[in-house]
């Protein structure tokens, strides 16, 4: 565990359609606890916030790797990572503070 970060439980699964073509999943559930500082820092213009929730989140990968030849590789994947509770610093308050601001959806197609 580094930074009150872990990541458990995941499953992950692969399937060949043809020596060239392999599809590809992934889940991943998530977690990060807050860290001292975003709990109990305490300055003049930011302060910590001991009511700080864990964020919490899944994600997910599917993809397509395609062989091209014998000199490259076509990969495809779209990956979706949902975070609850996300942590975020709030510097728009008169004193600066953490806090969980919801629910946030992060979506990414990749091409390689």
């Amino acid at each position: 565990m580094t930074n009150g970060s872990f990541t458990s439980p995941s499953l992950g699964a692969k399937f060949s359609l043809t020596n060239s073509t392999t599809l590809r999943a992934n889940y991943i559930k998530n977690f990060r606890a807050p860290n001292l500082f975003n709990l109990y820092a305490n300055a003049a213009t930011y302060v910590g916030n001991p009511n700080l929730r864990p964020e919490k989140g899944d994600s997910y990968n599917i993809g397509i790797d395609q062989k091209l030849g014998e000199f490259g590789l076509l990969r495809l994947t779209y990956f979706n990572n949902t975070i609850s509770d996300l942590i975020a610093y709030n510097n728009a308050v008169p004193v600066a503070t953490y806090e969980n601001i919801g629910k946030v959806p992060l979506r990414e197609s990749k091409q390689f």
